[in-house]
């Protein structure tokens, strides 16, 4: 195990990009959680509006994601293989 941690394509390097994304997701988490107690003060009503708010949320938040996602493979190819022409359609186009 310590000879992937430091070693090119190991856990380190796995980290390193991994974390930021971890660290993200559980930040929106714990929002929702927060808010959820939040709105549990105030009345049951809201509370219950709550779960079809932050579905349709994501519903639509995810259609820009995932472009983002999809045009961020194309992106991470062609940047790996010094193709730098090609980036900027690619995320035009994405």
């Amino acid at each position: 195990m310590a000879r992937r941690w430091g070693a090119a394509g190991g856990y380190r390097e796995f980290l390193g990009i991994a974390l930021p994304l971890i660290l993200s997701t559980a930040s929106w988490s714990i929002q929702h959680f927060v808010d959820r107690v939040f709105l549990s003060w105030y009345s049951t009503e809201a509370l219950a509006a709550a779960l079809p708010a932050g579905m349709a949320n994501f519903t639509f938040i995810s259609l820009f994601m995932g472009t983002a996602q999809y045009a961020n493979t194309f992106v991470a190819q062609y940047m790996g293989a010094r193709r730098l022409t090609r980036v900027g359609p690619a995320v035009w186009q994405g």
